[in-house]
């Protein structure tokens, strides 16, 4: 399994909060864009982009901030733990972020895919789990991959990138634009109230800004979703590139897989939504969206 090129996939609202962002000022907002956007954007250039093709990734040694699978099995005393082993197909961890116990992550620098090696630590006197707290534990890890983005991927990204920063935005649609700052702020109101504070406390906690320092961003970020929206609608319109029942729905069973629910049930127990609800069915056609026009962009893209 690679890394998705995580950029592209901001434009649109994410699956599970498209309902939150679906409204503004009780006024319904429609995604997809379903008006003459030739107000709002001109079109850059998208045929005959030139790029630099990216070679295939030879990293072989984990470095501090690889993506990598390995497979670990803990022991305590000799014994096996609940909780201190991976599954069969191993887990997935950036080295350096992960959050595991002191020396865990440090000690898989170096480490080469195929490698086996034990790591001799101990558990913080403050562990959540008191079972194991303060225990020393040899953790054997093996690691079977340094996950790298797939060449072509980094490609496509890089030249849609060029084909955004060549539109020109004439004015930007306030609804599209309010909803998008709406559902970035109800994001970091959702936050605040796990932390049991208010909004401006946890900004100034956690974020170190103040609300008008938040605002700005959230208009900015919300502007940079909407341009790459319409610069998506308005390429796929000018090509009449549109979806298919069947990439609907290879679309619709990819998002339910990305996030391990098995089928619609499963997914309204998770975010309260249906899946056949209009608003998801926007959001999960506009990504089987982008991607057909990921392949245009990159087939009439120019290799230097």
């Amino acid at each position: 399994m690679r890394k998705k090129f995580a950029a592209i996939f901001m434009i649109l609202c994410m699956v599970f909060t498209v309902t939150a962002c679906g409204e503004s000022n009780n006024k319904t907002v429609s995604f997809d864009y379903d008006y003459d956007l030739s107000e709002y954007i001109e079109m850059g250039k998208y045929k005959g982009i030139e790029y630099t093709p990216t070679p295939e990734a030879t990293k072989t040694v984990v470095e501090n901030g690889d993506t990598i699978n390995l497979n670990y099995t803990g022991k305590i005393n000799g014994e096996v733990f609940s909780g201190g082993t991976t599954p069969d197909e191993g887990a997935q961890i950036t080295v350096g972020s992960a959050g595991y116990i002191e020396g865990f992550e440090t000690g898989l620098v170096g480490m080469s895919i195929g490698s086996t090696k034990d790591l001799n630590l101990k558990f913080p006197d403050d562990y959540h789990s008191a079972e194991v707290a303060g225990k020393d534990v040899v953790f054997t890890v093996t690691v079977n991959e340094i996950i790298t983005d797939n060449p072509m991927d980094v490609d496509r990204a890089a030249i849609w990138e060029k084909y955004v920063s060549d539109c020109v935005i004439k004015k930007y649609p306030k609804d599209e634009v309010n909803a998008v700052k709406d559902q970035y702020q109800q994001q970091y109101q959702s936050y605040a109230d796990m932390y049991n504070m208010t909004f401006e406390e946890f900004l100034k906690a956690q974020l170190n800004v103040t609300k008008k320092e938040f605002d700005e961003n959230a208009k900015l970020y919300a502007e940079g979703i909407v341009k790459q929206d319409m610069a998506l609608f308005a390429l796929a319109r000018a090509e009449k590139i549109d979806v298919s029942d069947e990439e609907f729905e290879a679309a619709r069973d990819d998002m339910l897989k990305s996030y391990n629910l098995a089928n619609a049930e499963e997914f309204k127990q998770q975010y309260g939504v249906e899946l056949d609800d209009k608003s998801v069915e926007t959001s999960i056609k506009a990504t089987a969206l982008l991607k057909k026009v990921l392949d245009f962009v990159y087939d009439n893209a120019v290799a230097v």
